[in-house]
């Protein structure tokens, strides 16, 4: 039997408009650890030609300038670093053009599923979802982040998928951080129950009933406190709607998970529908010992099981009668200091094990599969 040929990865990175940061740290964190564990990787970084584009001309114009740029830099580093598999963490242009190259030199790519498309206008969005289940068609395997989103691909005949949740890393995000002093910052009393949300600031996450939950429950508990870490186009507008809660910001590193201590729950309105796949951040909370409110999808779908150790509601397609069981919920919630602490407890047990080594496996075996099947 032929020995597998060693795995050489080339991961290519393009930033596509206000794609959450998230999936470039996720594939960062990935190409590390396979390079740790012997993998030759190499990772092309660039940023989407037309995220800031004003109109539809100026986009074409920079698409096609930009397509012939990177197809060049991308040619020139396949033919130096020889990789056994591509891996297109977007089907943006830059995607396209390394896939193309790619089937080119006989060589499979990867792709992970984002939905692009809903940064669209809504009268764009059915043909760039078109183009976007093509282009994943044509992959080696599409990476996708749950049974619920794998099986919705295969009904749009993208059979070729794979699911690899995300890792938490439950040493970095954990409750010992919590901070009296930095919820006074927040104007919060020892009792005041802190509801938190974490992100970037799109519509896409469904901000609107974020809004509503917040203001539900403050009006079930006048002493709540809302804290929403994030930047994004949208901050203004939220800000405006929700005059009396805290904005910090985008937080990193210890005061990130000092804030995710010192909250005592967790909302996170998004939508299947909307930009979110997996939505690391409702990790991020369980381990900090934060019971989740959340629809069934992503991470929350892999960990929160209803009343055990968080909230997670199911999706109908009446939106507005799901909004009203989320702010239900939020309120029971908030209204509860045993229940919130015992079903944080129980959030964070969850996920103790689901660390950071599954992912990077995951994905190693992939690549590795994908590597072997290269026609010679």
């Amino acid at each position: 039997m032929t020995p597998a040929p060693p795995l050489r990865l080339l991961a290519i990175a393009s930033a596509v408009q206000d794609t959450p940061g998230g999936a470039l740290r996720i594939l960062d964190r990935v190409c590390q650890g396979l390079a740790a564990r012997g993998a030759a990787v190499e990772v092309l970084s660039s940023r989407s030609a037309v995220s800031d584009a004003p109109d539809a001309a100026t986009a074409l114009a920079r698409m096609r300038a930009s397509m012939s740029e990177r197809g060049r830099a991308i040619s020139a580093r396949i033919a130096a670093f020889r990789p056994t598999v591509v891996h297109c963490e977007f089907a943006d242009e830059t995607g396209h053009v390394a896939a193309s190259l790619a089937r080119a030199a006989r060589i499979p790519f990867t792709a992970t599923f984002h939905r692009l498309h809903v940064f669209a206008d809504a009268a764009a969005q059915g043909g760039l979802l078109k183009a976007l289940l093509d282009f994943h068609r044509q992959a080696a395997r599409t990476v996708s982040y749950s049974r619920p989103q794998q099986a919705w691909l295969v009904g749009q005949a993208v059979r070729n998928s794979v699911v690899i949740g995300n890792g938490v890393d439950a040493r970095r995000f954990t409750p010992t951080l919590r901070s009296a002093s930095l919820r006074a910052t927040w104007g919060a009393a020892a009792h005041d129950p802190v509801l938190l949300w974490v992100g970037r600031l799109l519509a896409q996450k469904n901000l609107g009933l974020l809004v509503q939950a917040c203001d539900a429950a403050r009006a079930a508990c006048p002493g709540l406190r809302a804290v929403v870490i994030g930047d994004g186009p949208d901050r203004a507008a939220l800000r405006a709607r929700l005059p009396w809660a805290v904005f910090p910001g985008a937080l990193e590193g210890p005061e990130l998970q000092a804030a995710y201590a010192s909250a005592d729950l967790f909302a996170f309105p998004s939508r299947s529908s909307g930009i979110d796949n997996w939505a690391n951040v409702v990790g991020e909370a369980m381990a900090s010992a934060l019971p989740v409110v959340a629809f069934g999808f992503g991470a929350a779908d892999a960990w929160i099981a209803n009343a055990h150790n968080g909230a997670v509601l199911a999706e109908s397609d009446n939106a507005e009668a799901d909004g009203v069981e989320f702010c239900r919920a939020v309120i029971a919630l908030t209204s509860d200091q045993a229940r919130r602490r015992a079903l944080g407890a129980a959030a964070r047990a969850t996920v103790l094990d689901q660390g950071w080594d599954r992912t990077i496996d995951g994905y190693g075996r992939l690549f590795a599969e994908c590597s072997a099947a290269r026609p010679p």
